[in-house]
């Protein structure tokens, strides 16, 4: 914004635009990259799939073997399986299945998390790169 400003009744210029941290940055920023938000959420929508991840028999496995020492009072061999279980992957992540894409934004800061491939991942970035260049964002 170059308008310029009133300070103590004198008319100031304004020649490098809304300075960060100003009242009106947030509201600016909320009105610009609500295209962003749009832009994502059209991309979540074609991108999430499935309704619930695929656990692995690893997974299953040490879930009934917990539950059964904790129904028996054993904390000892509960703790044990707890920890067997923190060695692997609870969820089959390789699963074509299941994807989602979640989006946060909190006035001009924004981040996208990917749960999918590292080559989704790079294409949905390479998108929202582009789309952000189309509306002036660098």
């Amino acid at each position: 914004l170059t308008a310029g400003y009133f300070e103590f009744q004198i008319f100031k210029s304004n020649i490098i635009g809304t300075p960060q941290g100003s009242i009106v940055s947030p509201i600016l920023s909320n009105i610009f990259l609500d295209q962003l938000d749009h832009f994502v959420l059209s991309l979540k929508k074609d991108f999430d799939k499935g309704d619930k991840a695929i656990r692995t028999k690893e997974s299953r496995y040490y879930e009934y073997h917990v539950l059964k020492a904790r129904k028996a009072g054993d904390k000892a061999l509960m703790r044990k399986h707890i920890a067997e279980r923190s060695q692997f992957r609870a969820i089959d992540f390789g699963n074509d299945g299941f994807k989602r894409l979640s989006y946060i934004r909190y006035a001009d800061d924004w981040i996208v998390g990917i749960r999918g491939t590292l080559q989704e991942a790079k294409e949905i970035l390479n998108k929202i790169s582009l789309f952000c260049a189309s509306i002036g964002l660098t």
